[in-house]
């Protein structure tokens, strides 16, 4: 099962990288889980270089909107890890300190296996309206751009933008508006 998640790391100058990552893990357990990332991904770098990382479960729709679209006022609020060096987001439902422990390329993707190190609880899980499910599925196509055809990703944000009006609140209406912004900047570059 994909998981959508957000990630934090760090980079070789120590500064954070936070971004939206699908984490393939079994129902029962979140003890080893996998990534599969992009070559180009900043992510994917930091994970080589530092092996390391925190996987946040969230039900923060803002949080997948303001890493796509890279607009940061100023990271949220974020605390140090137990056993890791990347901070840890606060007030998330629950953070997953990990260790990468093994990498594998397959085809356009590289594969790494992690293991987690240690877990903390947090608010406890909120539940998705369909506006915040709406967002992340949003943010998902809006991760494509350069990957899949813009036409492709405009067909399938326009029905969510539609659930978004209906059912948002102020928070899902401009986390929308982020990602609406990045696609109109950025397609057909």
């Amino acid at each position: 099962m994909i998981i959508e998640t957000i990630v934090s790391t760090l980079d070789s100058h120590g500064e954070t990288n936070l971004s939206p990552v699908g984490a393939i893990v079994r129902p029962d357990s979140w003890e080893r889980f996998e990534f599969r990332l992009f070559p180009e991904s900043q992510t994917l770098a930091n994970l080589l270089e530092t092996r390391e990382g925190v996987l946040h479960l969230t039900d923060d729709a803002m949080l997948f909107a303001r890493a796509i679209a890279d607009q940061w006022d100023g990271l949220p609020p974020m605390e140090s890890s137990d056993r890791v060096q990347a901070r840890r987001l606060s007030g998330v439902s629950a953070a997953h300190e990990f260790r990468v422990t093994q990498t594998e390329q397959n085809g356009q993707r590289i594969f790494l296996q992690c293991e987690t190190v240690a877990t903390h609880h947090g608010t406890g899980f909120r539940g998705f309206n369909r506006a915040r499910y709406a967002i992340v599925e949003a943010a998902i196509l809006v991760s494509r751009l350069g990957i899949l055809p813009d036409e492709e990703i405009h067909r399938h944000l326009d029905p969510l933008g539609i659930i978004v009006k209906k059912t948002g609140g102020p928070d899902e209406l401009a986390a929308w508006q982020l990602l609406a912004e990045r696609f109109s900047r950025e397609a057909s570059r």
